[in-house]
């Protein structure tokens, strides 16, 4: 398109210049036209620069805000990793095993599924049968998600999908 542009001018010119005179272009006319070509040629280079100096700048002012959310994100996980160890100090097994019931329980998701856990040192061992891998995923994460736990096994049996149809 920007070359279009630049000999757009010199095409313009040479018409004129023939019906004028019959002849061809003079250099005062070639010089003019390639002058408004050079021109209109820099004025849109200094805009892409002008464009590209304001996305680098939109970039990096992004690049910076996405290294603060990280670094919050960083000092978050420690301040959590830092809790869990808090709470699993003070936890006994047994008011894990209740508080992990309590949240299988309380689950919207898992509300009219049989899950029963175990948990032995921290880690919760989850029994049951669930109607399919997602509602065993959630359980999975609802369990690990209760402060004190250090690891969930799943037994977790999801039954497996009925035969298509046999063809008639």
């Amino acid at each position: 398109m920007a070359s279009i542009r630049r000999i757009l001018p010199i095409l313009m010119i040479l018409p004129l210049a023939g019906m004028t005179a019959c002849s061809e272009p003079t250099q005062e006319e070639l010089l003019q036209a390639a002058t408004e070509a050079f021109e209109e040629t820099r004025f849109e280079v200094e805009e892409a620069t002008a464009e590209l100096a304001l996305r680098e700048e939109e970039l990096a002012m992004a690049q910076a805000a996405r290294d603060e959310a990280a670094e919050r994100v960083r000092e978050g996980e420690r301040s959590l990793a830092d809790a869990r160890a808090q709470v699993g100090l003070h936890a006994t097994d047994e008011l894990l095993f209740r508080k992990v019931q309590q949240a299988l329980l309380e689950d919207e998701t898992l509300a009219d599924v049989a899950v029963s856990a175990r948990v032995d040192d921290g880690v919760v061992t989850l029994l049951g049968k669930v109607p399919d891998e997602g509602t065993r995923e959630r359980a999975i994460s609802v369990a690990r998600n209760v402060p004190g736990i250090a690891e969930v096994n799943s037994r977790l049996t999801v039954p497996a999908p009925p035969p298509p149809p046999a063809d008639e």
